[in-house]
């Protein structure tokens, strides 16, 4: 998934986003460690992966105006997380049987699926209630849900530019607009992290 891409490695920008993806599984219920990975790449999007990880693209950072944005985000991915979307996306996709090839059950032609990977996307359901888990995950977590409608504007404001680099995240989903209608609702808790901490994830890639 990510071979084409160079891993960012600024280890204080990771520990952020590890403690901050630690608290959001912890506040979903997910009594398992949930890895994250940040790739060297300017595309807007960030992706759950089959066994619970995430990853995050380096542009998706970069576009955002604030750190309660990025959590916001990283609450929606985790909202996939929690209802296995990746893996109910790939049954569907693909079959039991290619499945099973994939994960090391089957005959090794399985492996020719893995490009099919790429093309995956969830159902607009589905990405509606990540979006509804991510609002409760981050008021459960103590932080502001209203980053999560600020990305939204963000996002509307690439897609008004015709800005390339946003387009895989918007073509499988639903309307920005619709989204950000939704994610509207009034400010409470903290910020997700610190100005500090904020810095070293914006320097995670450099």
């Amino acid at each position: 998934m990510v071979a084409g891409h160079k891993g960012c490695a600024g280890q204080p920008g990771l520990d952020v986003l590890h403690d901050l993806t630690r608290r959001l599984a912890q506040a979903a219920g997910i009594g398992r460690p949930v890895p994250i990975t940040v790739v060297n790449d300017m595309t807007v999007n960030a992706l759950t992966l089959s066994g619970g990880r995430i990853v995050v693209f380096r542009g998706l950072i970069a576009r955002a105006d604030d750190a309660d944005e990025v959590a916001a985000v990283l609450g929606h991915e985790m909202g996939h997380v929690a209802r296995y979307d990746p893996e109910a996306a790939l049954l569907r996709e693909l079959g039991f049987s290619a499945v099973l090839s994939m994960v090391g059950h089957g005959d090794a032609s399985g492996l020719r699926y893995g490009r099919n990977l790429l093309s995956l996307s969830y159902s607009r359901e589905a990405e509606t209630a990540a979006d509804e888990a991510a609002l409760r995950y981050l008021a459960t977590a103590g932080m502001n849900p209203a980053g999560l409608a600020r990305f939204f504007a963000v996002l509307d404001r690439l897609q008004g530019g015709a800005d390339a680099a946003v387009i895989p995240w918007l073509a499988t989903h639903p309307p920005t607009a619709l989204r950000r209608q939704r994610a509207a609702i009034a400010a409470s808790g903290g910020p997700a992290m610190d100005d500090a901490d904020w810095w070293a994830v914006r320097r995670v890639c450099r």
